[in-house]
């Protein structure tokens, strides 16, 4: 959100590449036409050195200034774009590159009106100074900064203006960065306007009694007037110019390759692209702060007319008739609140809302809707072997035993498998049982696959088949009833009030029920706008995968591992046990594997191998002296404790614990990289740039060896990478 206000605050994305078209000006090609000429002023193609010219935005002509009378300024509508420029920026960028002649004083650019300059950027070779002067009214502030342009050599000067902060830049080089005054933010320009290249008029830049030295020295000539005022008023300027306005204009001598005004944050890298760069910048900062300001002042304004206009219509509310409501040959005041069954109405300005009684969460498992009661609640819990069970939950606590918790009292009974159970029709070989379940069961199939015959199923019209393990049942479709165990019948849900229309509305029954939005996945609309979804999805219209995994809705036992699959999930034995037959009902029922007998234990073969539920032990007995716990493996015998991988599967890791063979898959650390390398022969993927992943390119003679980082190591040896403690490497056979 920050990023989004700053954007639309400042005009400028950080993420994005700074350059933005038409957002500098080329002051030397606004001077005016081509073939123009100016006294002590000489264009020619530039001399600067090729590897200081940025080849994309350079003119390729240079400008040759010539003594102090001079004229060479912007025409009106060439300054008038370059004071919009900067009246309409928080920030901008004076670029230029020149070539100054030793000893010489001169102004590089200059805002001035009359003999006052509003904005000037001087070169002193006398004081070897850069200075910028700016105004406010009557005032001048000026920043030195000490340093040698003025030496004959070609330079690049960058003075950048970013809010209440100035940066120096010579050849690419920052070197100073200092806070301005305030006043630096009026950037407002009087007119005419002027706009002076290579020279200024700056009348105002002298502090001091001006009259008294221009009284003393004003019989002497003008050229030595110059001087004079110049040496003692300290200053490269005069105080007053009179008739003397050549002196005034502080003419820099030498070449001008480069002039350019740049608005916007960075402008220096038009000329310098490979300098650091802060972002944001302190103009970008001013800028935003200014928009939270000023969106803070419109925030309160909007608040106190919203209290305003608040206060206005609540007069005009008591001002209203306060109307009355008519309900059942009833009449209620405004206001009035009532109850009607399991709906609270209230009158309001005179009509009337109901809702239905908003019901309590309960935590119980089975709640119970007593009668003349509204919402549902929880009966009694039954204690049972220090276990708490809520009212309807059955638990079999052994064998072909159920207990009921009903309203705090648990009733067992006897399961009499004879009488209980259903008669099975598939052979005594076939049938098998199921750890805590009483009835033996069959290999399931699904009678909904087919419709009709011996393995099919009998439901009509208005019913859905669900299978269930050894049969299935017929349920009937929203907004039907059951007549019989295959057929139900249209139900009119207005007759019996089973509707969820509002008590204002009036209740029209159709065949089945209605929903705008189509039922996915078979999912079957039930009630106006609700969808009832099958075993495995859920969504307003079905359309989302139900987890049964992660829902805990599963049948899977503690036999068997959940995997969830798209609208359902199957059960997946764990180590150690196995599905009785292929058709398994998804896998619920898993049946423990005898290792001992089936000859798939480790144990060694003066052990003795003990089966258990879900795996086997192996256990000596003391009349076996020579009893050992190694494991058996691929025809190996792996001692107590060893760890080792199978031939087929090198990326798997099988450890002995006293006869009992365990394996896994290796456990690969993590990568920090976006684009891991995993060679046919690798286990685990590794970055590029792994040190320890690349070959050393040198070994001993004998490939035995590894050289690395000047070190050498023998193989099989595992030592630390000497520039980074966290990274461990191995020496294998010459290659690290």
């Amino acid at each position: 959100m920050l990023h989004h206000l700053f954007v639309s605050a400042t005009g400028f994305d950080p993420t994005k590449p700074f350059y933005i078209p038409n957002q500098s000006i080329d002051l030397l090609v606004a001077l005016g036409e081509y073939n123009k000429s100016w006294l002590g002023v000489e264009r020619i193609d530039s001399p600067a050195p090729l590897d200081l010219i940025n080849t994309f935005t350079h003119t390729r002509l240079a400008y040759v200034l010539e003594g102090d009378n001079r004229d060479l300024r912007l025409p009106p509508t060439a300054f008038r774009q370059a004071s919009d420029f900067l009246i309409s920026s928080t920030e901008f960028t004076i670029v230029a590159m020149l070539k100054q002649v030793p000893g010489n004083p001169g102004t590089i650019i200059s805002f001035s009106h009359g003999v006052n300059s509003s904005l000037e950027l001087q070169s002193s070779g006398r004081h070897n100074q850069l200075r910028l002067y700016y105004t406010n009214g009557s005032k001048v502030y000026v920043e030195t900064f000490p340093y040698y342009l003025a030496d004959d050599n070609w330079h690049k000067v960058a003075v950048s203006i970013s809010g209440l902060q100035v940066e120096v830049l010579v050849d690419c080089r920052s070197l100073f960065k200092r806070m301005l005054k305030p006043v630096m933010q009026d950037k407002s320009f009087p007119k005419p306007p002027h706009l002076w290249i290579g020279q200024g008029v700056s009348q105002s830049y002298f502090k001091g009694n001006s009259s008294v030295i221009l009284k003393v020295l004003y019989s002497r000539p003008p050229r030595l007037l110059c001087v004079v005022m110049r040496t003692h008023v300290g200053f490269d300027v005069v105080p007053t110019c009179g008739q003397f306005a050549s002196c005034c204009r502080i003419a820099v001598q030498g070449i001008l390759d480069e002039l350019k005004l740049i608005r916007g944050p960075h402008g220096y890298l038009s000329s310098c692209p490979h300098v650091d760069s802060m972002c944001p910048t302190c103009g970008q900062f001013v800028l935003l702060q200014n928009t939270v300001q000023e969106l803070t002042r419109h925030l309160q304004e909007l608040s106190e007319r919203l209290v305003q206009a608040e206060s206005r219509i609540t007069k005009v509310e008591e001002c209203d008739c306060h109307k009355s409501c008519h309900y059942n040959d009833s009449v209620y005041e405004d206001g009035a609140k009532w109850q009607t069954g399991c709906d609270l109405c209230s009158c309001v300005h005179g009509e009337v809302k109901c809702q239905h009684v908003e019901c309590p969460k309960i935590s119980c498992k089975h709640p119970v809707n007593k009668s003349g009661e509204c919402c549902p609640s929880c009966l009694k819990e039954c204690m049972f072997l220090g276990v708490f069970y809520d009212h309807g939950e059955v638990v079999t606590i052994k064998k072909c035993t159920e207990c009921a918790c009903h309203d705090g009292n648990m009733k067992c009974n006897r399961i009499n498998p004879a009488t209980a159970c259903p008669k099975l029709n598939c052979p005594p070989e076939e049938q098998f049982n199921v750890t805590d379940q009483c009835c033996m069961f069959c290999p399931d199939i699904d009678e909904c696959q087919q419709e009709g015959g011996l393995y099919g199923h009998h439901c009509h019209q208005n019913t859905k088949c669900v299978n269930t393990p050894g049969s299935y049942v017929c349920e009937c479709l929203s907004g039907y009833r059951r007549i019989d165990k295959f057929n139900c019948a249209e139900l009119d849900e207005c007759s019996t009030g089973e509707h969820n229309c509002d008590v204002n509305a009036e209740c029209i029954n159709t065949q089945g029920t209605i929903c705008r939005q189509k039922c996915l996945n078979g999912g079957i609309c039930s009630s106006p706008g609700k969808c009832t979804c099958p075993n495995g999805y859920t969504g307003h219209s079905c359309e989302l995968d139900l987890d049964e995994c992660a829902t805990d809705t599963h049948r899977c036992t503690n036999t068997s591992m959940c995997v969830n699959m798209i609208g359902w999930y199957y059960c997946e034995c764990k180590n150690g046990y196995q599905n009785p037959s292929k058709d398994n009902n998804l896998g619920i029922i898993c049946k423990d594997i005898n290792e001992c007998n089936s000859d798939l234990h480790t144990c060694h073969p003066s052990a003795q191998c003990l089966n258990t539920d879900g795996g086997f032990r192996c256990e000596c007995s003391p009349n076996r002296p020579n009893c050992k716990l190694s494991c058996m493996f691929e025809d190996r015998e792996i001692p107590h404790g060893m760890i080792t991988s199978p031939r087929d599967h090198p990326c798997r890791e099988c450890k002995c614990e006293r006869g009992v063979m365990t394996c896994e898959s290796i456990k690969c650390p993590p990568t920090f990289c976006d684009n891991p390398v995993k060679n046919p022969e690798d286990c685990c993927g590794h970055c590029e740039d792994n040190p320890c992943s690349l070959p050393t390119g040198n070994s001993s003679a004998s490939g035995q060896s590894c050289s690395y980082r000047g070190r050498i190591y023998q193989s099989g040896s595992q030592f630390s990478d000497p520039k980074d403690s966290c990274t461990t490497c191995n020496c294998k056979v010459g290659a690290i």
